[in-house]
């Protein structure tokens, strides 16, 4: 089993216990829903959320919000030119959003993502 494969196998079982939270009604808090530090701080801040990568857009939200929710679809420019988004990651700059499972992108992308929230 891929890496992958195997954080999509993770993520539906976690799915799978907040939806069986949510009907027995449990409360569920954010850090039950993410796993990295990182991005349970950034949802917790004032944020803006880019609809695909954009870096023009980036740049231009950056200085007025504590956090950037960028949402990565496996088809965004970003997925296979990492090189700008390597930067942004490092910096702590941006929280990606992926928009379909980790195994619907290529390994160095999950694996890229992966050194950088984990």
């Amino acid at each position: 089993m891929s890496k992958a494969e195997q954080l999509d196998k993770e993520l539906q079982q976690r799915i799978d216990k907040l939806i069986k939270s949510v009907i027995q009604d449990k409360r569920v808090s954010v850090s039950d829903v993410f796993e990295n530090k990182y991005v349970v701080r950034a949802v917790e801040t004032p944020k803006v959320f880019i609809n695909g990568y954009d870096s023009k857009k980036i740049l231009a939200n950056f200085p007025f919000t504590k956090a950037l929710f960028v949402c990565i679809c496996p088809k965004c420019s970003c997925v296979t030119n990492r090189s700008e988004l390597l930067k942004l990651l490092e910096r702590q700059a941006i929280t990606p959003i992926l928009f379909g499972p980790y195994s619907s992108y290529p390994n160095e992308f999950v694996n890229d993502i992966l050194r950088y929230l984990f």
